[in-house]
């Protein structure tokens, strides 16, 4: 958890830049409607510079990492009225009023989870866990955790928190990863049988002895109906009239590759590995091994074909400002960042619009390899007009020149 001092001391920050006059940086400002009771005849909206939206990102993130305030879910209405207060209420301190309003007591709670396809005959206790048998007098007194079918026993860790549905996240992350230390640990030292080691957590929880809920399993599956109207407008796409037998050569086989990665990022349970196949899809059309995947270069690609295919702008951040932290410390043995589901289906959508584009403009352009995609691209009389969107955007764009390979 963060220190009290660093969120505070955002907050100091935050409430000293939105009192300073300056004038908003092109590359990046924000404009907010003001609520009714801030709102004046003179004042309908603030605006925050780069400076301030920069603080406010921060703070956000701290807000989220710090215990006591994640119980607020989405922060940043309340930061940006943080931000109006102290803009235009400069006589008070605004930073202390914040903390009280919105910082809990972070409480600490022993929570139990039903195990499956793991017999317990007696209590076991390892990693901060305790593995209970279904009789067990640790296991809490309520009707959801009885009677459960194939249910062989129960998981019992602890949790700290302010809000009950990220306490259980965690902590059904840590017995997730203390299960996953025991299924290699008895491959190892006994060799069981694969079918034997595919034990897992179950949706029942209980959490502080009373608190019932259940998590949905990351990979139910829904009925999806299909008529005929519906198939006569997938078929009209790009993607839906590649062949269905392999190629040996070409963008066709490029596109082949990125939608089988596509496709098992559509079926993946965890956002993390959704977005890695995601990368893995997008660098099968845009790539280039001999630069070494470079994410500002697929960014440019992504950006262009959106700009001559459709019209419009995609924002480049989702893959520059994604691809160290995600893609490259997942592949390099880094800790890679937790992925909301929310993040991973955009960026789902947004790779597959991308092969969908791609494949527009090979076929426009009479373009038939994954090196002439490139070529085309980077000597477009468009690039220059790109390339100043980029900038205006962010100043990290100045010096960058896009790849004729």
């Amino acid at each position: 958890m963060l220190s009290v001092v660093t969120v505070e001391q955002t907050l100091k920050k935050l409430q000293h830049t939105a009192r300073q006059k300056s004038v908003p940086d092109a590359s990046r400002h924000l404009t907010w409607k003001l609520p009714d009771d801030l709102a004046t005849e003179d004042a309908k909206f603030i605006v925050l510079d780069r400076a301030d939206c920069d603080l406010k990102d921060q703070l956000i993130a701290e807000l989220a990492s710090d215990l006591r305030f994640e119980h607020m879910g989405e922060p940043e209405k309340a930061v940006l009225r943080f931000v109006a207060d102290a803009s235009l209420r400069r006589a008070a301190n605004h930073v202390s009023a914040f903390i009280e309003q919105y910082a809990r007591v972070v409480e600490e709670h022993t929570i139990v989870f039903t195990t499956f396809h793991l017999d317990l005959p007696e209590r076991l206790e390892f990693g901060g866990v305790k593995l209970l048998p279904l009789e067990d007098e640790l296991v809490p007194d309520v009707p959801e955790l009885a009677n459960i079918p194939d249910c062989g026993g129960y998981l019992m860790t602890s949790c700290q928190g302010t809000d009950y549905g990220l306490m259980e996240a965690r902590a059904r992350q840590v017995a997730r990863r203390a299960l996953g230390l025991l299924r290699v640990g008895m491959q190892m030292e006994f060799r069981y049988h694969r079918r034997q080691l595919r034990f897992r957590l179950g949706d029942t929880y209980v959490i502080a002895d009373k608190q019932v809920g259940s998590q949905q399993r990351d990979d139910i599956a829904y009925t999806a109906p299909l008529h005929r109207d519906v198939l006569d407008r997938v078929l009209g796409r790009a993607v839906t009239r590649l062949p269905v037998l392999p190629q040996k050569k070409g963008l066709i086989k490029q596109a082949q590759l990125a939608l089988d990665w596509i496709n098992r990022s559509l079926v993946a349970s965890e956002p993390l590995i959704a977005m890695l196949y995601q990368f893995f899809a997008l660098e099968a059309m845009l790539g280039d091994t001999a630069e070494g995947l470079k994410s500002h270069q697929l960014a440019f690609r992504r950006t262009m074909l959106g700009h001559l295919v459709d019209g419009g702008w995609p924002a480049p951040e989702s893959i520059y400002g994604q691809y160290d932290k995600i893609r490259s410390a997942a592949v390099h043995g880094s800790e890679a960042p937790v992925i909301s589901p929310k993040a991973a289906s955009l960026f789902e959508s947004d790779v597959i619009q991308t092969v969908e584009q791609c494949l527009t403009f090979a076929t426009a352009n009479d373009l038939t390899t994954r090196a002439q995609v490139r070529r085309a691209l980077a000597g477009h009389q468009n690039v220059q007009v790109v390339l100043e969107h980029l900038q205006a955007r962010d100043p990290e764009w100045a010096n960058f020149v896009p790849s004729t390979t």
